[in-house]
This record gives structure tokens, sequence and C-alpha cells, in this order.
């Protein structure tokens, strides 16, 4: 498509959601997982920590869903298309949780592990599940912060 100089065009998109729920569950090598960060993305990632899988996700062309597990919960992703994704955990501190979650991710993100699995999900059925083995780091305090 060409573009005239200086005038105008409308371009139209259309998305279609997938019809797969995926649950994934961080089960810790050892302990238990409270809060955790959780991400999908369409293709191939690989990351030691979170910093890096933020700017892997931020290169990454295709698609990508994020949530926060809380307490342990299985982080739910839907309308998936079938394909390739890579999924991503990056779990938090124990003494990590509410609303400082987030700021404690950012404030740490070269420290803390992703642990990140290709996966491949398939067309049926629309409910399924995986799981990703995690450790779950050491509280690191902030100067300032509790």
């Amino acid at each position: 498509m060409v573009l005239p100089p200086g005038g105008e065009t409308t371009v139209e998109l259309a998305v279609e959601p997938g019809s797969v729920t995926l649950d994934i569950t961080a089960t810790p090598r050892a302990g238990k997982v409270g809060a955790a960060g959780a991400w999908i993305a369409t293709g191939a990632i690989s990351a030691n920590n979170a910093s890096a899988l933020a700017l892997k996700l931020a290169a990454q062309p295709g698609t990508s869903q994020w949530v926060m597990i809380r307490h342990g919960a299985p982080a739910q992703f839907a309308e998936l298309a079938p394909g390739t994704y890579t999924a991503c955990i990056v779990p938090l501190p124990l003494e990590v949780q509410g609303l400082g979650s987030i700021a404690y991710l950012e404030r740490h993100g070269a420290e803390l592990r992703a642990f990140c699995q290709p996966l491949t999900i398939a067309a049926s059925p629309e409910a399924q599940q995986a799981s990703i083995a995690v450790d779950v780091p050491a509280y690191v305090a902030d100067r300032g912060h509790r």
C-alpha cells in the first residue's frame, strides 16, 4: 500500500481471539509460592531474570499476556490461539505481597530469576494446563523500604 503525501487513509484491522484458556501453575522445588509475575508470549523467548525478560518481551514480535499470581494460585491466560508459545514465571519472596509486588519486581528485576518454558497450545481442549518448576527467592530488603 502506498499512501499519498498529505492524504488520509483509513485501515481497518481485525484480530480474532483464540478460544483456549491456559492455567499455568508455578510449582516450587521447595517451600511455597506466594506472589509471582507470569507471562505468556508467542514464539521462543529465553531470559535469565525479570529485567532481561521485560526487554525480550518488548522486542518480541507477536502477542503476549501478563498476570500476577497471588497466593500461589495458577496464572490464567484466556483467548489463546493454537500455536507455539513461551511461558515465564518470576516468583517473588514470600514476604512480598499485595500492591508492593509490582514495585519490588521492578526494583529487583536483575536479581529475580525468570523460569521460562516453551509450550505448544493445541486447538482442543479449550481448557488446558501446564506447570513450571520454580525456586522461590530469599527476601532482599531495600534501603528505606519494608
